[in-house]
């Protein structure tokens, strides 16, 4: 059922193959939980995982986006490539 979730969300992807040959399965996760607005801290709560994975999840996310500066904001820029339904 995973599988299927992630396959979905990997067709939704507006840029495509760039975006999801990059992200591991649990970066993709993480950046749609990202976009709809989690925080960190929620992130980690509903993953059972800590604070610190979720942050440096979030830094490797924007680094295979090539999102180096601070001034994207990395929701802002989810929302605008990630397509739901």
């Amino acid at each position: 059922m995973l599988a299927g979730y992630m396959n979905d969300l990997v067709a939704k992807l507006e840029d495509g193959e760039g975006m999801s040959f990059s992200l591991t399965q649990t970066e993709l996760r993480i950046a749609m939980m990202i976009k709809n607005g989690l925080s960190s801290q929620q992130i980690a709560h509903q993953l059972f995982i800590s604070l610190e994975t979720v942050k440096t999840h979030r830094k490797n996310i924007r680094k295979k986006l090539k999102l180096c500066e601070d001034r994207v904001n990395l929701t802002s820029y989810l929302s605008s490539k990630l397509v739901t339904d």
